[in-house]
């Protein structure tokens, strides 16, 4: 007699009846049936919330996966498989400590594990277009075109096959600074948050461990059992000067940081203290200054707006003034 598998499924909670419809659609993928299956293993709950400025989250004391209400069914569905993968990444074994990490093995490996998460997303978004569901990836690209593009050019020449798809994806993930900016600022909210809650044994342990982005990398970047990256291809990527740089407020924030943990001399040279004991240098370019949250813009926009609105009623003031001074003259005149 021939054992037939039989497919589980998460705990569901929240609006049951779309998770419902967003895991069915899902379980259509090979990878999706596999990160489903692990996550009910690993006994993972997935929910419905109204989330602000995130499509999805998960969280590995809680075991629980959070899907905004407020996405697309297809959004949804390309969301929930990133969180899954992260679930899955977290049950493969993937250390991740913003407190106690050295900084750039964090800031590796952070990376390293949204560019899979990512992955997981576009081949379970290419799977369904193969099906004749484009939907999900036209969701994706809409959204991340720099790991969308490369991935769909790579996989449209059969890349999807041999795992060059799934590689130009993971490479892309890095080429978007705004996205890179923001998990950096997300690592130095970590690290505080972690700090203000911690004892004095644990405070003795911050940003010493060493944790190698090789090691998680050999844990997480496969795909069905496959690895997509060669640790010589992982250790030459990130080796990469640009891979070895953060912004600006990142650098002096893990410098105070380091200096605080390890007592350094204040007098000196804070380029050379990073050097030496992180290894990170300024990364050259404009975000600092040109990238902005979603609550810096709007702040910027409404000061422009006063300010014009000042400027204009100031114009309008000194035109009023004018014409009633003109107005004057030639009553005077006559």
């Amino acid at each position: 007699m021939t054992e037939q598998h039989t497919s589980t499924s998460p705990h569901l909670t929240g609006n049951t009846d779309r998770l419902e419809q967003i895991v069915a659609v899902l379980r259509t993928t090979k990878l999706g049936t596999k990160l489903l299956d692990d996550a009910a293993e690993a006994g993972i709950t997935i929910t419905t919330e109204a989330l602000c400025g995130s499509h999805g989250s998960y969280n590995d004391e809680k075991k629980l996966v959070m899907i905004d209400t407020a996405g697309s069914l297809d959004q949804q569905v390309i969301t929930l498989a990133h969180e899954l993968r992260h679930a899955q990444q977290f049950k493969n074994g993937v250390r991740l400590n913003a407190f106690t990490d050295i900084p750039k093995d964090y800031l590796h490996s952070q990376g390293l594990i949204e560019a899979d998460a990512n992955v997981a997303s576009c081949i379970v978004a290419w799977d369904l277009k193969q099906q004749g569901n484009s939907k999900p990836m036209d969701e994706f690209s809409k959204e991340h075109p720099k790991i969308a593009a490369p991935f769909l050019q790579s996989a449209e020449n059969g890349g999807a096959e041999t795992g060059q798809a799934a590689k130009a994806a993971f490479y892309g993930w890095f080429d978007d600074l705004a996205i890179r900016s923001a998990y950096e600022r997300n690592y130095l909210r970590n690290y505080e948050f972690t700090k203000r809650n911690s004892t004095s044994a644990e405070k003795a342990t911050a940003l010493q461990r060493s944790v190698p982005v090789t090691e998680n990398a050999a844990k997480i970047c496969k795909i069905d059992g496959q690895t997509y990256l060669s640790e010589k291809e992982v250790k030459e990527f990130f080796d990469r000067p640009e891979l070895t740089s953060v912004g600006h407020e990142t650098f002096w924030a893990i410098y105070r940081n380091l200096r605080d943990v390890k007592n350094i001399d204040l007098l000196r040279d804070p380029q050379e203290v990073m050097k030496k004991e992180s290894n990170l240098t300024i990364r050259e370019s404009g975000d600092y200054f040109e990238i902005k949250n979603p609550i810096d813009q709007r702040q910027i926009s409404a000061a422009a707006k006063i300010s014009e609105y000042k400027r204009k009623s100031l114009d309008d003031s000194a035109l009023t003034s004018l014409t009633v001074a003109v107005k004057r003259k030639q009553a005077l005149e006559k």
